[in-house]
């Protein structure tokens, strides 16, 4: 898994996903996943709201991202992060993660329920 470096967190810290508190709205939702599923390397994308037990003060929205390329991982998260910086949403938004489609966390953010659409 590729994370934020602002986000810290031990190797074995209890991270937590769930449905947003305060999503955002479907069309603002669509509006990414339209602009993500332009870049090949993204096969999943979800929004969930993440929980880092000892580490983040409260829930807060995040753009997890399963890459079909590891080694793209860097321009994938930059240019999502521009998407978003782009659409005015880069204060909601945590970060980017990149997981690998065998993340330990992956299934996690799934059972989420928070899936983006890629049109």
């Amino acid at each position: 898994m590729s994370k934020p470096e602002d986000i810290k967190m031990a190797p074995n810290a209890s991270v937590m996903f769930g449905k947003p508190t305060h999503p955002l709205s479907a069309e603002v939702i669509h509006r990414i996943g339209m602009r993500l599923a332009r870049d090949e390397a993204t096969v999943e994308a979800h929004l969930p709201q993440y929980f880092i037990l000892g580490s983040t003060p409260a829930p807060r929205l995040l753009l997890v991202l399963v890459g079909s390329d590891v080694s793209q991982q860097e321009g994938v998260a930059l240019r999502a992060r521009s998407i978003l910086a782009k659409l005015g949403l880069a204060h909601l938004v945590a970060d980017v993660w990149i997981m690998a489609d065998n993340d330990r966390l992956l299934p996690a953010v799934r059972h989420a329920r928070c899936q983006i659409d890629l049109l």
